[in-house]
């Protein structure tokens, strides 16, 4: 999880930002931030949205595949029938998750 040891003010950020000679004093604002706590949240919940995704991706048939290339579709129709169109209900599942 982001916290002092990367956004501190001797933490990794601005260390790469000082040896970079982008800046001269570390960065205060970065640790208590809204920015950090928007950095944190999405660290912390990128998982629980990626892991319904990747379990309906996981589920598609190869023989879905093989039946649209059998109807002459292309890569790109197959991606928007198929690919697509599951993940789209993956990624309402994973709205539809509970936060907390």
């Amino acid at each position: 999880m982001p916290g002092r040891s990367s956004l501190g003010q001797s933490g990794i950020l601005n260390g790469l930002l000082q040896s970079a000679g982008l800046i001269d004093e570390p960065l205060t604002f970065l640790l208590y931030s809204r920015w950090a706590v928007i950095l944190a949240l999405t660290h912390i919940y990128t998982p629980f949205t990626l892991m319904p995704i990747y379990a309906v991706l996981e589920a598609i048939s190869p023989a879905l595949k093989e039946a649209s290339q059998d109807l002459y579709a292309n890569r790109w129709q197959t991606f928007l029938q198929i690919v697509l169109h599951s993940r789209c209900r993956a990624s309402w599942r994973a709205a539809r998750s509970p936060s907390c």
